[in-house]
């Protein structure tokens, strides 16, 4: 928001020669983009050019990409931290479940014991995919999970505290 108003756009050469901003966050509401509005400076003669490893994070197949893929510059997929919501004893293990997050290929399941630092232990593929069983659980284990959303090398951020359980 900017004044009150959701941003949809932004003008051509708008944030022209900052030299100082090296990657920026297209959120999904700005769906119009013009020349030279991102990751440019001007050259000592004042023109416009390409500000080298300039980076623009945004959702996938957006307006974000499309301004990153035409004017050369890196494109990461902005991914949000999965919501945890129960780690439940289940037929065949523990069954961890949370929210889905736009843009997912999938999740990377995370699981340790009050004693031990986080493991990968699966993935869950699908973005609207909202749980996990754990079938390698031993019986009379505490176990701590967590999620972090996954699209090809980008990775969401995840719930430190996870969800624990107790298996039986």
């Amino acid at each position: 928001e900017y004044d009150g108003k959701m941003v949809t756009g932004i003008l051509e050469e708008a944030f022209i020669n900052c030299p100082d901003v090296t990657e920026v966050v297209v959120p999904k509401t700005v769906v119009n983009i013009g020349e030279r509005a991102l990751g440019y400076v001007l050259s000592e003669d004042g023109e416009a050019v390409k500000k080298e490893g300039f980076v623009i994070w945004g959702r996938g197949n957006s307006e974000a990409q499309k301004y990153a893929t035409e004017n050369g510059f890196t494109f990461r997929v902005l991914l949000t931290t999965p919501e945890l919501v129960s780690a439940k004893n289940a037929a065949g293990g523990v069954r961890v479940t949370w929210k889905p997050t736009e843009n997912a290929a999938g999740y990377n399941v995370y699981r340790k014991t009050p004693k031990s630092g986080w493991s990968r232990i699966g993935f869950a593929e699908g973005e609207r995919t909202k749980s996990y069983v754990d079938a390698t659980a031993k019986n009379g284990a505490d176990y701590i999970y967590t999620v972090r959303a996954a699209f090809k090398s980008e990775l969401s951020g995840y719930d430190k505290n996870g969800v624990s359980v107790h298996h039986l």
